[in-house]
């Protein structure tokens, strides 16, 4: 079950959403990866299943509306589950190939020019297996430093990368909109705040860049996350603890609260999204199942 907590000029109020939608029914939000479209809407429930609702209502105050990301035809997207995937070829050969989702096939999509060229979403882990753990600055920066027109960056459960990923991700492709840096509720990302610090002082990194999603990072954020936002006035930076899939997790969740998702805009708190979990109130549909 998810409740919100919605910000107009500092008075928040809470606010159940309705439908009695299940957390269960919310699971990978929009597939947590390929074809821009899951690279902003997604994450599963380990690594950033809030992300995939829109970071919560926007407060009345506040004019922020989520970031929707662009959306590809089949012919323009291919994912790649596994390695060696055996259709890889054809599909990375296919033309106006503008997407993709792959674990292991980094190499060979940056060293193919007219492909990385024409890439405008990359979505790179997996937030519910935490298979982004693998994956080390060196390979995505190769990668990064090879597809200029990235529209969308989604790192998920990508706990090894740090702020040089990041810094180079913004410099690099200066058309991102939107980008996802997360860990997962096992482990921590490397982000840090001297990351968002440096981000405010070059105005010229990213111009375009939308949304800025840093679920599950080891150090607090949201100082950093405001002041950045207070300096850039269209980008909406999203902080939080998601909630794992545990049986224990979610027993704490229902008696604790949940875990908060926030969004910052415009340098205040725009929205906070709250998991309250498996057994909070609502979910599944009982709504008399759980802790009040």
């Amino acid at each position: 079950m998810s409740t919100t907590r919605a910000q107009n000029n500092y008075n928040p109020s809470r606010v159940r959403r309705g439908g009695g939608a299940s957390r269960r029914s919310q699971r990978g939000g929009q597939g947590g990866g390929a074809g821009g479209q899951g690279g902003g809407q997604g994450g599963g429930r380990r690594g950033g299943r809030g992300g995939g609702r829109g970071g919560g209502r926007a407060g009345g105050g506040s004019g922020y509306t989520p970031y929707v990301s662009p959306t590809f035809s089949a012919q323009e997207k291919a994912y790649f589950y596994r390695s060696p995937a055996p259709d890889m070829n054809d599909k990375l050969t296919q033309p106006g190939l503008k997407s993709n989702h792959l674990y292991e096939h980094m190499r060979t999509i940056a060293s193919n020019t007219q492909l990385a060229t024409g890439l405008e979403s990359l979505s790179l882990g997996d937030s519910d297996t935490g298979n982004g753990y693998h994956l080390s600055d060196a390979a995505v920066q190769a990668l990064i430093c090879a597809v200029p027109n990235l529209r969308v960056l989604s790192l998920d459960a990508c706990t090894q990368l740090t702020d040089a990923t990041l810094m180079m991700a913004l410099a690099r492709c200066p058309r991102l909109e939107l980008v996802r840096l997360t860990g997962n509720d096992k482990v921590r990302g490397k982000v840090t705040p001297q990351c968002l610090k440096d981000i405010k002082t070059q105005a010229s990194l990213a111009p375009a860049l939308k949304e800025l999603v840093l679920y599950n990072q080891t150090y607090e954020l949201d100082k950093e996350a405001k002041a950045l936002t207070a300096t850039r006035s269209g980008l909406a930076l999203k902080t939080g603890e998601t909630l794992g899939d545990g049986i224990g997790a979610n027993y704490l969740a229902a008696m604790t609260g949940g875990c908060d998702l926030k969004t910052y805009y415009r340098g205040k708190l725009a929205a906070v999204d709250v998991d309250e979990g498996l057994f909070g109130p609502d979910a599944y549909g009982f709504p008399d199942f759980g802790f009040f």
